[in-house]
């Protein structure tokens, strides 16, 4: 009777979990960001609103903009490494022993 028990609760368990992950869920809700220099502004000219600029908004202000110019960066080629051009004392130095 107890093998019949345990095999009904993992039946059970089984098809509670499955029946929860099959259910919609709402998508997240956006959280606005408290930082106003990487927020969408509805201000003329899209200016920040400068009332509520702290000094702690600019480094990370800074660092998302660059992280987000890098990706539309085209991928650099690999550079070769070239010959050093001759300069002009081995050019002088190459006539005057001729």
């Amino acid at each position: 009777m107890t093998r019949r028990r345990s095999g009904f609760l993992t039946l059970l368990a089984a098809a509670f979990l499955a029946a929860a992950a099959a259910v919609p869920q709402a998508p997240p809700v956006p959280v606005p960001d408290p930082n106003p220099l990487m927020s969408r502004s509805l201000l003329p000219f899209q200016a920040p609103p400068f009332d509520r600029i702290r000094v702690a908004d600019y480094q990370p202000a800074i660092e998302a903009g660059m992280k987000q110019q890098r990706r539309r960066l085209p991928p650099s080629p690999p550079t070769r490494r070239r010959r050093p051009s001759p300069t002009r004392s081995r050019r002088w130095s190459a006539r005057a022993s001729c």
